[in-house]
């Protein structure tokens, strides 16, 4: 395919997992959306966005975690289900290992900038 082809397939890609976060993704619904062989589906994505769509995935589910841990007060259990993880216990175990805390620690650490006017 070309390189031309390759980016709007993965363009595709990344706009359906910014748009479906929130859901059970596998690189099996993926290849079959992208109509993409799901081993190709990981390589061409890879070298469009410099991470596998799984791990785009999980940053992107992230980013709204950070969100609504700093912007509500809504527990650890329903910020984890809203954004797509299967458990509250996965859901801190990856907010852990990318961001060196817990999802309440993150909160709190928040809480803490607000309140002495930082960011």
């Amino acid at each position: 395919p070309s390189k031309e082809k390759n980016n709007r397939d993965c363009k595709f890609v990344k706009e359906y997992l910014d748009s479906h976060y929130t859901e059970n993704i596998t690189l099996d619904i993926l290849s079959k959306e992208s109509k993409m062989n799901k081993y190709y589906l990981v390589h061409a994505f890879k070298n469009y966005k410099g991470v596998s769509p799984i791990n785009y995935l999980i940053n992107r589910r992230l980013v709204e975690a950070k969100h609504l841990l700093a912007t509500t007060n809504y527990p650890i259990s329903k910020i984890a289900a809203s954004i797509g993880f299967s458990s509250q216990s996965y859901f801190s175990q990856v907010f852990r290992k990318e961001t060196g805390m817990s999802p309440n620690a993150y909160r709190q650490n928040e809480e803490l900038q607000k309140d002495t006017g930082q960011s």
